[in-house]
């Protein structure tokens, strides 16, 4: 199994990782919070419900429920956009205002 240093090591080709970062990776990973960083995705457990539903909990504490394909495809989208992924954080109708961009 992959170590939070070792997975932030890969994705970003770095040579030292701080432990703040680490600690802050593992509160995310930890978290239900909505995330497409390739770290978390790597560490945190694969959804175990009925078809590969992920449930997320925003800010608004709303719990949103998305597949991997439409993760994978935010991941895609976003990936370094982190005010899109902080908006869809902070609300269900936000989150889906984006949702809906995509479909």
């Amino acid at each position: 199994m992959k170590t939070i240093e070792t997975s932030i090591m890969e994705h970003y080709q770095l040579d030292y990782v701080p432990s703040i970062l680490v600690e802050q990776y593992s509160a995310l990973i930890k978290s239900d919070r909505f995330s497409i960083d390739p770290v978390v995705i790597d560490l945190r457990p694969n959804p175990s419900s009925l078809h590969n539903k992920i449930n997320y909990m925003l800010e608004d504490e709303s719990i949103v429920s998305i597949n991997t394909h439409t993760r994978n495809k935010l991941q895609d989208l976003f990936f370094n956009k982190y005010n899109v992924i902080e908006y869809m954080n902070e609300s269900k109708e936000n989150f889906f205002n984006i949702i809906q961009l995509i479909i």
